[in-house]
């Protein structure tokens, strides 16, 4: 149900990310169609486009508080995978979380990642990957800042480098400057409109625990 407080200002947004290597879902979305499937489709039920993820968008100008939308998930063997429902102005993350940014009518995003008071915590990263990147050839930047001030171009604590799928990740390691636990970290995503991120987070130690998940690491660590 969108929730009662929408103020229609943003698209409505619903992201299924598959929790292990082995799942593989189709997801449909439907305002009206109550049970969304490959055998139960109608005009008003779309299949959510896939990027590793699978990504399905309600424009504002088609939904409203209180509407009714049902979620589909089609597995062909068993799978695993956790939703997320996106209509916020301003997006939040804890560490360890995933989610996406659509940089649809502004060509910068704003994202606060919540980093837990835990003295083990040796390393933080976040990552941006771009998803639909074969459409665009304009550039996109990645800054951070420790507490609340939104980083920009010349005063960022921290800039994104390149990293794998044609992302831009920050790595940030005890003692350097934007580094913190028990705080918040202020990242802003700038690029062109139009263009689709996933957008990953973690923080961790010296040892990582991997237990049938996907990590992506980088760090002076040792992986068990």
């Amino acid at each position: 149900i969108v929730p009662f407080d929408y103020a229609g200002d943003r698209d409505f947004s619903v992201v299924v990310h598959p929790t292990t290597l082995a799942s593989s879902q189709t997801v449909f979305i439907s305002k009206y169609n109550r049970s969304p499937s490959p055998w139960n489709m109608d005009e008003d039920t779309v299949k959510c486009p896939s990027f590793g993820f699978d990504l399905c968008i309600f424009p504002k100008e088609e939904i409203q508080s209180e509407d009714l939308i049902t979620v589909g998930v089609y597995c062909a063997e068993k799978c695993e995978y956790s939703i997320e429902v996106r209509y916020a102005d301003e997006i939040s993350l804890d560490a360890g979380d995933k989610t996406f940014v659509h940089l649809k009518d502004a060509d910068a995003e704003v994202i606060r990642v919540k980093i837990p008071k835990d003295n083990t915590i040796e390393h933080i990263f976040i990552n941006a990957i771009p998803v639909n990147v074969h459409e665009f050839k304009e550039a996109f930047y990645l800054y951070a800042n420790k507490g609340v001030k939104i980083p920009m171009n010349g005063d960022a604590q921290a800039v994104g480098h390149e990293s794998w799928f044609l992302g831009k990740a920050i790595t940030l390691h005890k003692g350097d400057r934007a580094f913190c636990t028990g705080c918040t970290i202020t990242v802003s995503l700038t690029g062109a409109k139009g263009t689709f991120y996933r957008i990953e987070t973690e923080a961790y130690g010296n040892l990582i625990e991997v237990k049938n998940r996907m990590a992506h690491v980088l760090c002076p660590c040792t992986l068990r």
